[in-house]
């Protein structure tokens, strides 16, 4: 009796430990969704905001920032499960260090799709 106690709580246990892991990509996965909408956003207000200015650098600052909440937004997916393949954490620096590095090199990106 005592034996098949002890499997029963180590299956169980086993079962806790599969469901907890999901659930952790899951959220992780939620956390870096929401990261990206407000990086889109950000992006975007950006473009905005500097649109008034017609300086040779703030236009180029107005492209850069277009081209990168579009590139953020087709992409969404594929980053996701790549930030959560390459563990790149929750802080803001490590994420945005792998964004920017993912634009720079949209072109490999874009030929995983």
């Amino acid at each position: 009796m005592k034996k098949t106690a002890i499997i029963f709580m180590i299956v169980i246990g086993l079962f806790v430990v599969a469901n907890t892991s999901s659930a952790g990509e899951t959220e992780l996965e939620a956390y870096y969704n929401d990261y990206l909408t407000m990086k889109i956003n950000k992006c975007d207000q950006t473009a905005h905001v500097f649109n008034v200015c017609y300086n040779t650098r703030m236009y180029e600052l107005i492209q850069m920032r277009a081209a990168q909440a579009e590139f953020y937004e087709k992409n969404r997916e594929v980053l996701v499960e790549a930030m959560i393949s390459n563990d790149v954490g929750t802080r803001a620096h490590q994420i945005d260090y792998f964004l920017i590095n993912q634009f720079k090199n949209r072109h490999r990106v874009a030929q995983k799709n």
